[in-house]
């Protein structure tokens, strides 16, 4: 049987544990947004369209700045262009200094039937060990324009 004692015991104990779970699940921070401008342009191999894969803006404050903000990303379409996300569909980049990168698309193919572990590899993306030939942009207030130049890793 809980006694008016034994019952505030319980409150104190497991109240802090509530707030602490809602606080991770909201976000303590869900209300700080960076300003982000629109980017958009294409990405390309040898002055051909890339036609997929995936490119990641990450932004880098200045020394003294706690965090310098949220990612953005973006799929490549099949004509080679993007469009950067940060906060919500197509919204662009936290404005200032990112680094660039590029993760080649993932072919998804199942092995034939009857094929041996070891002994069947699946295809890779031709687009495979490219890396942005420029890794880092500024992104400006006002709409960004770019073309990302991709090249073989060294």
């Amino acid at each position: 049987m809980f006694t008016r004692i034994k019952c505030d015991r319980l409150l104190i104990m497991v109240l802090p544990s509530i707030a602490v779970c809602l606080l991770v699940l909201t976000g303590c921070d869900q209300d700080q947004k960076f300003n982000v401008a629109p980017v958009v342009g294409t990405v390309q191999f040898n002055g051909k369209p890339v036609t997929g894969g995936t490119l990641c803006f990450r932004p880098e404050g200045a020394a003294d700045q706690y965090e310098s903000g949220k990612p953005a990303m973006a799929n490549i379409a099949e004509d080679g262009t993007f469009s950067l996300s940060t906060y919500g569909n197509g919204d662009g980049a936290v404005i200032g200094h990112h680094q660039v990168q590029y993760m080649a698309p993932q072919i998804n193919v199942r092995p034939p039937e009857g094929a041996q572990p070891g002994q069947w590899k699946p295809p890779v993306s031709e687009f495979q060990g490219l890396v942005p030939k420029v890794t880092e942009v500024d992104v400006t207030e006002g709409k960004n324009e770019l073309t990302i130049d991709l090249v073989k890793s060294r």
